[in-house]
């Protein structure tokens, strides 16, 4: 008899062991994907944070009487902290978890638990219009264009900003006014 199959979303700091996931989400998604050894230095760089969002499924499994949850990351986010400012570095869900809530889910997480200061940073190729779509219902405002940005293919990016305006910038609460 087995179980009936259930997923659930986890968000957690990477480990060593989420690497092959997170190299393989990255050459699915990216035009020019970092290499393994890129990867690693990022996760390791001074205060660089990478996260990864599991699914946790039931399986069939059974250990002394209790259903084994199976963890599969879908997602990952690395982000550089500063003083005021929080800077995603880089970002990918795979493919087949796609339009699912999931990055969504990442994204609010990154904004009420890891917000440094009172913004988001991060670039986006000129080219990647999903990305920039995405960002723009999360509340991101495209800032700027970076001429050449993305040496690699000599491609342009937008630069956008997330501003939480209910922080100021040092992290102390204040008022935000009703619209």
């Amino acid at each position: 008899m087995s179980m009936a199959t259930q997923s659930s979303i986890t968000i957690a700091l990477a480990s060593d062991l989420d690497m092959d996931s997170i190299i393989e989400i990255e050459s699915m998604s990216h035009v020019n994907p970092y290499t393994a050894s890129e990867i690693h230095f990022q996760m390791k760089e001074p205060g660089v944070i990478a996260i990864t969002v599991s699914e946790l499924s039931d399986t069939d499994m059974v250990y002394f009487n209790t259903p084994v949850q199976k963890r599969s990351v879908v997602g990952y986010a690395f982000l550089r902290q500063l003083r005021k400012k929080t800077e995603l570095t880089n970002f990918a869900i795979h493919p087949g978890s796609r339009r699912q809530g999931i990055a969504s889910k990442l994204i609010d997480y990154i904004k009420s638990t890891l917000l440094a200061g009172n913004r988001i940073e991060c670039f986006v190729r000129e080219a990647n219009v999903g990305a920039q779509c995405f960002l723009r219902s999360c509340g991101f405002e495209a800032k700027a264009v970076i001429s050449g940005k993305y040496e690699q293919c000599d491609e342009d990016a937008y630069e956008f900003h997330y501003r939480n305006r209910g922080v100021t910038d040092d992290n102390s609460t204040r008022p935000t006014a009703a619209m």
